[in-house]
Order: structure tokens, then C-alpha cells, then sequence
């Protein structure tokens, strides 16, 4: 197809080229973004053939294979592992099983993605040895076991040149090294040239916007910065991939409705997934697996007793099907086996990294009196209906009618200027703002995150006002277009409510004394979306808020409590720095108990010898590959 199709195109079709509808992943396929985006299922469908499907997804960009360099990294929910050789070959499952659908997949991202503090400017200075070693070895051993149809270069520098322009990474390791000839993508709003990333490899540049950043390209061509043989190689990769997807033309964006197709097998198949995927570390009372509950008091603690947490934050951030909260889930599963069981549940403590946003049964839209916003547009003092990236002001009304009285938490964060009004009174005012790294939200172009007090009565209405207007990009020239076009769509707000939640000791205390009275206390804490989250890293291995003082007080009136945490040298990253040291971590990689025992006999070890290549053109080398056969009998 590509070669008869690309002897047909002009230059400027070329450059023009197609488009691939693609998805973030790799927990869940997300689908569009909207205020009323459709739901999906909330865990990695490598397996989960018919999500991507039922969204019309071309591409799905995952798996994620860079390593958990630190355990801090705000996107590690993302990816698999510390260890490469696990990354690489369970990366290369996912993406045969996605692809052996017609599905493409995305491996991502290409490389040394593992920070994500100043992501967008940030310099990997990696020395050449680790960079082969560490950083890239998770790419090649799923590229050889799964042959990925795209790539996806990073936002980050590796020492001095942006992944998307980066000739050493694309052309000499991934294409002729690896002897790889799929299609090479820029992350979205990741390619900062033009000539350079084309000249690099760089085929398909995300998101739209073809038509503008195109006619920079024929602009350049025009002037003989680039070569046709760059574009029409470009070009027909694009081409192979719409085959391999089963697009036969340049493709219709008025194709098929995402649908939500929330099937009761895959949600048996990833409950089953996510009971299994938890790890016991300490089980030194026999306290688990919990038995003869009847007319037993268990109280369930903690802030994420009584949430969901189903994602992090960022891209990878989806609508679930449906949500539930570990508090409903358990009791849910030992009333049904244990109808005499008192469970009771208190949060504790407060985690929150935000001022969380108001709850939509204390808000209506003065319009419709549905939970919304009442949002106008506005250019200069005209109203319009709306916009196409010209600067313009914007204004969303509601009512607030609060539940009790007293002084509770506002909040605002605004990636242009704004200002929060309550009944006509000003009550946060962002005058200006620009890029902050401090901020994570609405991926680091929205400002920190300014909070105010007000005096409210519980039952009284409140108009609650916000008046903003559009970031004013900053003049970039060309080869710092990509943040240009970042600018130009960041615009919003994010208005925090939270009521008075009264004395926090005592709330505290109210939870340490429900402790007290059980028989068996069950204390959920960890993160949540907020704290692990794309474009933020964690600046501490720190529990939130009083987490970890909360654990020890309750586990000091009851010992019968079970924890459950739900978180997630150059060369010597993850385990193999403290091996490297000599440290015995508290718990080792692969760490992990069972309520069970095994006990092995009939071990038998043979050998067999295998070539293995390396890096195309490298030395041969021979290894002796030892296989040990174990048959294992569980004992109780």
C-alpha cells in the first residue's frame, strides 16, 4: 500500500498526512476528553481487547517501560517495574496481545522519561553506559519480542538534545540498532523544531494542528532546510501504519460514537487481577487470611477507606465504569458471609493534597439548577458562542448552598489571570501567572493553588462567581513552537469547597477511640491521583498529612490492625543500588508472603546454549543458560 500510495501524493499531501486516532493508556483506554467523556475500565487492557475498540482506537499509546528510577516519580503508576528485563518482557506481552487485534500499540517513551519535574525543559545528562544499559535495555527486549508498529518520544533533553530531534536515539540506536522500522511519534506538544525532528525521524507530530505546523515544514522545504527524502520517508510510514490498523484511506474524523460497553466478564477478569496483584509483606500475628467474623466489631480507618482511588493523575487519568470504595467493597463481602459482623468506618485524617472540589450536591446552575456551571465566553464585550485560540474571557456562575455553618476553605487555580467572587465579594484574586513548576495542575500551566476562608451559613444560597481571562502566549520563535502550542490550549480554572470539618484532633481522636471498641481494625491510607500524578513528582516517601501518625496510635490501642497502603548511581537504579551498597531494604524487590507454604523436590538443573546478538553489528556473545525445573506441592 505505501509505495503505490505515495507515488500518488503531492509534497504537499505529504506533509498534510493523515492522522491516527489514538488513546492514552496504559491503565485503561480513556478515549476522548470532555466534561461527559465516556467511561472505560479502569486497569491495563493488554487483555482487554474490545475497550480500545468500542472507543474507536487506532492506537493505544502504551505500554509504559521507563523505569522506576526513584520510588518519588510521579508517573510510576504508570509503568511496570524498577527491573528492565521484567519491564521489557511483560511490555512485549501486552503489545502481541493488543496488536494481534489490529490494535497498534504505542511503547513509550523513548527515553529516560522517569522525572517529571520540569519535564518539558528538563537535560537527562546520562552517561553512555547507563543510557545502553539502564535506560534504553527495557526498549529492546519488547521490541524483539513484540515489534511495536509505533514509539513515542518524551518532552525531556537527553544530554543536550530534545528526544523528538534526537538523531543518535532515533536513527542509529532504535532504527539501525535495534533494526526497527515502525513509526516514531512526539509526545503531545513534544516536538520543539521542525527541520530537526524531521531530519532525526520524527514521523507523526501530536496532536493536530497538520495544517499549521505543516505549513512550516513546506516553508522549510521551500528553502532547502529539508529534503524530500525525509517527508516522503515520513510519509510512508504513516502510510503503513493506517494499513496495519486497517484504514485503506486518509482517515474520517466524523467516524463512530465511543460507546461504554461495561461488561460483567472483565469485571470479574481485572477484580480477579487486582486481588491477586496485592502484595502481603507482614503477616507475623496470622492475622489474614480474616475468619469466624460472626458477631465480631471491625472498624475500617483511614482517608482511603472512604474514597475511590482508581488512577493517578494526568493523561492516564479515565472515567471508570463505576467506582466503589474499599469501606462499601468490604463490608459489602463480610456481611454476605458474616450477617452478625458490626462494621463500622471514619476516615481519621485529611490527605488532601488540593481543597477538593465542591461536592455537586451542595451546587446548582442557576439556568438549569442542575450540578453544573453556568459558563459564558466573551471577546472584548461581545458574547460568543465559542473560540478558536484567540485570547478571550470567560465567566462561570453557580449557587452554593452549604450544609453547615462556619468558616470553610475556598480555593482557586487559574492558568490565566482570575479572580474568585462569593456574592459579589472578591475573595481570590490571581492578578497574573505564567508556567509554574510548583504547580501540577492542568499539567503545570495552571498556578499554584491560592486558598481563602469564608464565614458561610449552613442553607443559604450563595452566588459563587468566576471571572478569568486566556493565557497571553508568550512571543516564541519557531524552534519553541511546541511550547507555544502548549500555551494555547491551557486555559481554565479549578475552584476548590471543602466545609468546615471541625476540630481535626478530635477527629483524630474519634478515630483511634473507634479502634479501641473492635475486635479487628482495618487502616487504609496511601495516595491518590492527586499526589501521584503526571507532571509532579513526590518530594518525600512521606505518608500524607498525619498518615503515619494515625497507623501507630490506632496500632497501639488494637493490635489485631492490618495496614493497607495503596501507593505506588547511574547505573545502580532501583534494587540494584542497594545491592550495589550492601543495604538489606525492609522489603526486597519481589518481596511478597502467602498464606500458604510450598515445599520443592525433584529439582533438576540442565543447560542449553543460545546466541545472543546485542546490538545490530556488535560482538557475538555465548552464554550458558541455566533452566531449573521445580515441581512444587502446596503443603496447606
Amino acid at each position: 500500500m505505501g509505495a503505490n500510495k505515495l507515488s500518488q501524493m503531492t509534497f504537499e499531501e505529504k506533509v498534510l498526512l493523515l492522522g491516527i486516532k489514538t488513546s492514552d493508556g496504559p491503565g485503561g483506554v480513556r478515549g476522548g476528553i470532555s466534561t461527559d467523556r465516556v467511561s472505560a475500565t479502569s486497569a491495563p487492557t493488554g487483555v482487554l481487547i474490545h475497550e480500545p475498540k468500542s472507543k474507536e482506537i487506532d492506537v493505544l499509546l502504551g505500554p509504559t517501560v521507563c523505569l522506576h528510577r526513584t520510588p518519588l516519580g510521579g508517573r510510576n503508576f504508570e509503568a511496570y517495574s524498577e527491573d528492565l528485563y521484567l519491564t521489557g518482557k511483560m511490555a512485549g506481552e501486552f503489545i502481541n496481545r493488543l496488536q494481534d487485534a489490529g490494535i497498534g500499540a504505542c511503547i513509550k517513551h523513548l527515553a529516560a522519561n522517569d522525572q517529571e519535574t520540569r519535564r518539558f525543559f528538563i537535560d537527562e545528562k546520562i552517561p553512555d553506559r547507563a543510557l545502553r544499559e539502564i535506560a534504553l535495555q527495557p526498549f529492546p527486549i519488547a521490541i524483539r519480542d513484540s515489534n511495536p508498529w509505533t514509539v513515542i518520544t518524551p518532552y525531556n533533553k537527553i544530554n543536550g538534545t530534545f528526544c523528538s530531534a534526537h538523531e543518535f536515539l532515533i536513527k542509529i540506536v532504535l532504527r539501525k540498532k535495534w533494526d526497527w522500522d515502525g513509526l516514531v511519534m512526539s509526545d503531545w506538544f513534544g516536538t520543539n523544531s521542525v527541520v530537526p525532528s524531521v531530519k532525526a525521524g520524527l514521523d507523526l507530530k501530536k496532536p493536530g494542528f497538520v495544517r499549521r505546523k505543516g505549513k512550516h515544514l513546506i516553508d522549510a522545504y521551500q528553502k532547502g532546510l529539508v529534503d524530500v527524502s525525509f517527508i516522503g520517508a515520513s510519509a510512508s510510514r504513516v502510510l503503513e501504519l493506517l494499513h496495519k490498523v486497517g484504514k485503506s484511506s486518509i482517515p474520517d474524523w466524523n467516524q463512530g460514537k465511543e460507546k461504554a460497553d461495561d461488561l460483567p466478564e472483565y469485571r470479574a477478569i481485572f477484580r480477579q487481577a487486582g486481588a491477586e496483584g496485592i502484595v502481603l509483606l507482614k503477616n507475623s500475628s496470622k492475622l489474614l487470611p480474616l475468619s469466624n467474623l460472626e458477631g465480631k466489631r471491625i472498624a475500617i480507618l483511614g482517608p482511603n477507606a472512604l474514597r475511590s482511588v482508581a488512577t493517578g493523575g494526568g493523561s492516564s487519568d479515565l472515567a471508570p465504569h463505576y467506582r466503589t470504595t474499599p469501606y462499601e467493597s468490604i463490608k459489602r463481602e463480610i456481611t454476605a458471609r458474616f450477617p452478625t459482623a458490626k462494621i463500622q468506618a471514619h476516615a481519621g485524617i485529611l490527605t488532601h493534597r488540593y481543597i477538593p472540589l465542591v461536592d455537586t450536591a451542595v451546587m446548582t446552575n442557576p439556568e438549569t439548577r442542575k450540578p453544573s456551571f453556568q459558563l459564558s465566553l466573551f471577546r472584548n464585550m461581545n458574547h460568543i458562542e465559542s473560540t478558536t485560540g484567540k485570547r478571550y474571557s470567560y465567566r462561570g456562575r453557580n449557587i452554593l448552598k452549604p450544609k453547615t455553618t462556619g468558616l470553610h476553605a475556598v480555593s482557586l487555580s487559574s492558568c490565566g489571570p482570575g479572580r474568585l467572587m462569593l456574592d459579589g465579594e472578591v475573595i481570590i484574586n490571581i492578578e497574573r501567572h505564567w508556567w509554574s513548576p510548583k504547580s501540577s495542575l492542568f499539567m503545570s500551566y495552571g498556578s499554584p493553588e491560592e486558598r481563602a476562608k469564608v464565614y458561610m451559613e449552613a442553607g443559604r444560597e450563595y452566588e459563587r462567581l468566576l471571572e478569568s481571562i486566556s493565557r497571553e502566549p508568550k512571543p516564541y520563535d519557531l524552534d519553541y513552537m511546541a511550547e507555544l502550542e502548549r500555551e494555547e490550549v491551557q486555559d481554565g480554572g479549578r475552584i476548590g469547597f471543602m466545609e468546615n470539618p471541625g476540630d481535626l484532633d478530635k477527629f483524630f481522636q474519634d478515630g483511634v477511640d473507634m479502634a479501641r471498641g473492635s475486635d479487628i481494625t482495618i487502616v487504609i491510607v496511601g495516595k491518590d491521583h492527586e499526589w501521584e500524578t503526571e507532571t509532579s513528582d513526590m518530594v518525600s516517601m512521606d505518608l500524607p498529612g498525619r498518615s503515619n501518625e494515625f497507623i501507630s496510635a490506632v496500632a497501639a490501642v488494637n493490635p489485631n490492625t492490618i495496614v493497607v497502603n495503596q501507593t505506588d548511581s547511574p547505573i545502580y537504579a532501583g534494587y540494584r543500588f542497594y545491592d550495589h551498597r550492601k543495604i538489606d531494604p525492609l522489603f526486597p524487590f519481589g518481596a511478597g508472603l502467602s498464606y500458604t507454604t510450598f515445599e520443592y523436590s525433584n529439582m533438576r538443573i540442565s543447560t542449553r546454549e543460545f546466541h545472543e546478538l546485542g546490538y545490530k553489528g556488535g560482538t557475538k556473545c555465548v552464554f550458558s543458560n541455566f533452566l531449573m525445573e521445580i515441581r512444587a506441592k502446596k503443603k496447606n
